[in-house]
């Protein structure tokens, strides 16, 4: 893996949009895995701890998905100390969704539409945020 690479975990219900996200990243030079919906999310976060594997150093995620939301996912991370840094993507952008988000621990909201530079400058930018606090 290039040192600079992220290991991203991504959650996007819709399948095209998946892999349209997935290959942005993947062309960014990082590895992604990607899920479908929350409830997903929370097993790929377990199965990383369980397997001694290292942990994901990004989630983007969708808002709105089945079975469970990018809310209600990150109610469930709010207190981990395991979790990643969370990026959401939606286009329910209203103020008032942003603080909320915020508020449960987002570090960033990109509203759709939005251009493939938008996303992977998001992601570096946690990524290298992440990077300082662990060298500190």
């Amino acid at each position: 893996m290039n040192p600079a690479s992220l290991r991203i975990l991504l959650a996007e219900d819709e399948p095209h949009t998946r892999l349209s996200l997935s290959i942005i990243l993947r062309k960014a030079g990082h590895e992604v895995t990607a899920v479908g919906n929350g409830q997903e999310v929370l097993h790929c976060l377990d199965d990383k701890v369980t397997s001694g594997d290292p942990p994901f150093d990004v989630l983007v995620m969708d808002f709105q998905m089945p079975v469970m939301n990018g809310h209600d996912v990150l109610v469930c991370l709010r207190n981990s100390p395991l979790a990643p840094p969370v990026i959401i993507v939606t286009g329910y952008g209203d103020r008032k969704l942003v603080n909320q988000l915020h508020q449960h621990g987002c570090v960033r909201v990109i509203h759709k539409p939005f251009e493939p530079q938008e996303l992977v400058e998001a992601v570096n930018g946690v990524g290298v945020e992440e990077r300082c606090v662990e060298a500190g």
